[in-house]
């Protein structure tokens, strides 16, 4: 029996040593496929079941199960977990189902996923610590992940394995702690009994000799994962994927420690309950809040209180409604299965509020403003500014020194380039993650650093962004009057923001920003009209500006004035340099307007785009052209043998023929032998 407003007991899965596996459906979202690991009722100390929680909670790796609550039986008090439930073949069966020529494949793909996992595990600090083979799952899409994280500990700390026979290293039944090399002896193990159907015995050898189904190289390896001394074995899972040949990325922990780095006092704010029923918590984007709240909401249900982690945007739009009802004061609205007290009030983290309905946010100001007696609720928003008149928990930057421990923890302060780019950070945590690449910077995040940057800076990034991203040093020098032998406040301002680049090439120096995919929105947000048509100006009267940059100019976000003398400038240039295709472009944007649409254009369009091959386009400027005609005679036997061709290739040969004919009649009333000529060569 399962006693709890939220969940309700399904079908039991299994035991094991902590306790029982049953599926349980969440009341709120039937659909969710969802398991809960119960302890059992003989007084085992719930630590373990508490600490797989706070591991899980605190990383969103691929490979590893995903939890969702750590709740408690009303009836009895016993601790239990919800989590994801994996669907999939444990690894013993999936391999040895295998039909014989698959059995290879299916071991190295076991293989290398496990590997994975530890080694995203590995590197956010912990170790496993009971890897077996009913701990490895692989799902019906190929995807193989971790199970039961019970004896999972941190690297930095001391803590000893679960000592499961066959699978624990010599070391930890010599009383060593758990560690990286314990961890491969154990997918050592796993390969073992893959391969030869049983655990491995001491000084296992001559593998592939046993199955030689397999590899000789990954037999190879399993031996040397199960190397007696840990010195021997492989110095890392990610070594491990290198002898396997898979070049998986490692992915980004969410977090390394039981406290976000150099967050502890905030942390200490959020957690004291507040007479408040309302509170914010504000900073810049990539600054760490939701981060924070995940942490929030993490130790919150460790320590007993109920709580709630609500993420923007929600698809769930009756949950949205009902939260909005409770907020205007219905409070029999309350979407959720659980409800606080008084004494122990329900927290509900909402992460981002700017990306909740509006709706939503203006209910919410009804409810803070409200009269602030203790509510069986109290509600955190994180957001980056908060509402008038709040009093919001200000999430400023890292310390210099903190941010330094986590981009050495990151492995991002190994060379001086990846230090100077730590200390440009700003000590923005977000900003040091994404330097590990696998994590964007936001428009958002970017924006925010931008606005910190006085004007002159914000308009030279703003014009370099203008110009899609990069261009010419001695272009933007010339633009702001920037003297050639000194470094401008505004531009060293912007370098030492990690906004903009130099890059120095043949044909000299370029400003660069460092994601040209960032231009676009910093050109809608960084240039006024005023900017815009002072680079524009500046581009008609240079004689080298190339046809893209006065294309790319002419399409910005906030157009410029002259921006039919930039598409016309760029299609000249484009024409004489060979490039059709950027012609063509131009030629499109200044055909949008249909006074534009004389007879040389639309014709020079129609053949550019023909010789192109872009059929995509080709069918509106035929229809261009049919409406030129009705003016112009002169391009009636053209439009007339374009359709014919239409027609033929959407195979309707009578209408083809007929248009053929029409347009060999009207070139010989026009008395055009040429265009005469190309009807009886289109009929042919």
């Amino acid at each position: 029996m399962l006693t709890h407003p939220r969940y309700e007991l399904g079908e039991f899965l299994g035991r094991g040593a902590q306790g029982r596996v049953v599926r349980v459906r969440d009341r709120e979202a039937p659909e969710r496929a969802l398991v809960a690991k119960l302890l059992h009722h003989d007084g085992l100390d719930p630590a373990a079941l508490r600490g797989e929680f706070a591991l899980l909670s605190r990383l969103a790796l691929p490979g590893l199960v995903r939890v969702h609550d750590l709740a408690a039986d009303l009836s009895t008090g016993t601790s239990f977990l919800v989590e994801d439930f994996v669907a999939g073949t444990d690894a013993r069966r999936f391999v040895a189902d295998a039909p014989p020529h698959e059995r290879a494949a299916r071991l190295r793909q076991v293989l290398i996923g496990t590997a994975q996992a530890l080694a995203n595990l590995h590197d956010a600090g912990f170790v496993h610590g009971d890897l077996k083979a009913s701990h490895v799952v692989v799902t019906e899409s190929g995807a193989v992940v971790l199970l039961d994280l019970g004896s999972a500990v941190e690297l930095r700390a001391a803590g000893s394995a679960h000592l499961t026979p066959g699978y624990a290293a010599p070391e930890l039944s010599a009383g060593a702690p758990a560690s990286v090399a314990s961890d491969l002896f154990a997918l050592g193990a796993l390969g073992h009994l893959l391969l030869c159907g049983q655990l491995p015995q001491a000084g296992a050898r001559g593998l592939w000799l046993t199955a030689r189904w397999a590899t000789r190289k990954t037999a190879e390896l399993i031996e040397h994962l199960l190397a007696g001394h840990p010195r021997d074995r492989p110095e890392s899972a990610a070594r491990v994927l290198a002898l396997l040949g898979s070049e998986a990325p490692l992915a980004l922990a969410a977090n390394m420690s039981a406290a976000p780095l150099g967050r502890s006092a905030e942390l200490s704010l959020l957690a004291a309950q507040s007479a408040a029923c309302v509170r914010y918590l504000s900073g810049p984007s990539g600054i760490g809040k939701s981060h924070l709240l995940r942490e929030l909401w993490a130790s919150t249900l460790l320590s007993g209180r109920p709580a709630r982690l609500l993420s923007f945007p929600c698809e769930d739009e009756a949950l949205v409604g009902g939260l909005v009802r409770f907020f205007r004061g219905s409070e029999s609205a309350w979407p959720f299965a659980e409800a606080g007290t008084r004494a122990k009030p329900l927290l509900l983290l909402l992460d981002p509020l700017e990306q909740a309905p509006a709706d939503l946010r203006e209910a919410l100001e009804s409810f803070r403003c409200r009269a602030r007696r203790q509510s069986s609720v109290e509600v955190i928003a994180a957001c980056r500014t908060a509402a008038s008149g709040a009093r919001p928990i200000e999430l400023g930057p890292l310390s210099m020194r903190d941010a330094e421990v986590l981009a050495a923890r990151l492995g991002l302060a190994d060379t001086p380039d990846q230090r100077a780019d730590v200390a440009r950070s700003g000590g923005n945590p977000g900003w040091i993650v994404a330097l590990r690449g696998q994590t964007p910077l936001t428009p958002q995040m970017v924006l925010d650093r931008v606005h910190g940057l006085r004007q002159p800076a914000r308009d030279l990034l703003g014009a370099v962004a203008l110009c899609g991203g990069e261009t010419s040093e001695l272009f933007v020098r010339e633009l702001f009057g920037f003297e050639q032998s000194t470094t401008p406040e505004p531009l060293s301002s912007a370098f030492e923001a990690g906004l903009l680049l130099r890059r120095v090439n043949g044909d000299g120096a370029s400003l660069r920003l460092p994601s040209l995919g960032w231009a676009r929105e910093l050109a809608a947000n960084l240039v006024s009209y005023e900017l815009g048509d002072r680079v524009s100006a500046a581009l008609l009267e240079s004689e080298t500006a190339q046809a893209q940059l006065l294309l790319v100019v002419a399409q910005a976000p906030c157009p410029p004035s002259q921006r039919e003398a930039l598409l016309v400038r760029a299609a000249l240039r484009a024409r004489r340099a060979g490039l059709t295709g950027t012609e063509v472009d131009a030629l499109l944007e200044l055909a949008a307007r249909a006074e534009r649409r004389t007879p040389e254009l639309l014709l020079r369009l129609e053949r550019l785009t023909r010789d192109l091959g872009r059929p995509g386009g080709h069918p509106e400027i035929l229809s261009w052209l049919e409406s030129a005609a009705a003016a112009d005679p002169g391009l009636t036997p053209l439009v007339l043998r374009r359709s014919a061709e239409r027609a033929a290739r959407a195979g309707n040969l009578a209408s083809a023929d007929q248009l053929i004919e029409q347009s060999r009649l009207a070139a010989l009333a026009q008395n055009d032998a040429i265009a005469e000529a190309l009807a009886l060569a289109s009929e042919g």
